[in-house]
């Protein structure tokens, strides 16, 4: 795979420096445009004004690291729509904030290999593997990708076994207060568009549910905020950076108890997430359509868990 770059392509941050000061993580996720058949299939259409304004707000309050939870563009392989992902992340590039990409399925859209070269035109440390381990302060992040079908059956088993390894070595070691993973696809969603992802249901959720440390898992892929609760840990999907939202099943047709009571069609949002000494707090931030500014939407906070040893 070639790495060679244009001039007038922007090479992010993609790395959190071990020396900064750690205060605060900011994720986004599904930050594409709607394609054409979305808009025939009665789509949104034009959500330029929410993604710009989620972006400005993440980039005025500074956090120390901004996930992207994949689909960062809609058509991977065309560079048309990288320039404009890099139009609306110039005010976070400009205040130099470390970006840790997840791959979406529409980010490797329609050639994986094309789609790829261009993720690794911006983010270099995909060129070693799309999955790795970045480190907040007390809290490590387990990034994931999520694509069974585009990585193959030996890379997708040399992920698994790659994540069984580290979420049980975090576990033993004792700078580490907390663990979340980060996928794309959702392990649980209320989507009436899209199911949950069974491949990381099988293999990738029971190393999330056996280790003692993991708090969260995020993921994005459903356009909208879902917040769940399975063998008392938290699945949270945070799809809301500008794709055409998705309606969710509620009531009788819900397919999972979601903890966020809220319409069918829930608002643009990222997720803010701040460390303390007892716990790991969770802001959703986000806006109506064509409603800013933004505004706090929910708050919840998860107790780090007892390390072996001290109760």
């Amino acid at each position: 795979m070639s790495l060679a770059r244009p001039d007038t392509t922007p090479v992010y941050r993609d790395r959190v420096s071990p020396a900064s000061p750690v205060e605060s993580c900011a994720v986004l996720g599904d930050t594409q445009r709607t394609m054409f058949y979305q808009l025939l299939m009665g789509r949104e259409w034009n959500n330029h004004p929410e993604r710009t304004w989620l972006v400005e707000d993440i980039a005025r309050r500074g956090p120390s690291a901004l996930v992207l939870l994949g689909d960062l563009v809609s058509w991977g392989e065309l560079p048309s729509d990288w320039r404009y992902f890099d139009a609306v992340m110039t005010p976070a590039r400009a205040r130099d904030i470390p970006m840790l990409p997840v791959v979406g399925n529409h980010d490797y859209f329609v050639r994986r290999r094309k789609g790829l070269e261009r993720l690794v035109d911006r983010f270099p440390r995909l060129a070693e593997a799309t999955f790795y381990e970045e480190r907040l302060g007390p809290l490590a992040l387990l990034v994931l990708d999520s694509n069974r079908g585009p990585l193959g059956a030996d890379i997708w088993e040399a992920q698994r076994a790659w994540l069984a390894t580290r979420a049980h070595a975090l576990d033993a070691d004792s700078s580490v207060r907390g663990v979340i993973f980060l996928g794309h696809h959702p392990p649980m969603t209320n989507s009436f568009e899209i199911g949950p992802h069974a491949p990381s249901l099988r293999d990738l959720v029971p190393i999330f549910m056996q280790t003692k440390k993991t708090l969260a898992y995020l993921s994005g892929h459903c356009h909208a905020y879902e917040h769940f609760i399975m063998g008392g840990k938290t699945f949270i999907v945070s799809g809301g950076g500008g794709g055409p939202r998705q309606r969710l099943r509620r009531g009788r047709w819900a397919r999972h108890a979601d903890e966020y009571v809220g319409s069918s069609l829930r608002p643009f949002h990222y997720l803010w997430l701040s460390t303390s000494e007892v716990a790991l707090t969770i802001e959703v931030h986000g806006l109506e359509r064509r409603s800013p500014p933004v505004r706090l939407l929910d708050r919840f906070s998860i107790p780090w868990p007892c390390a072996e040893g001290r109760r």
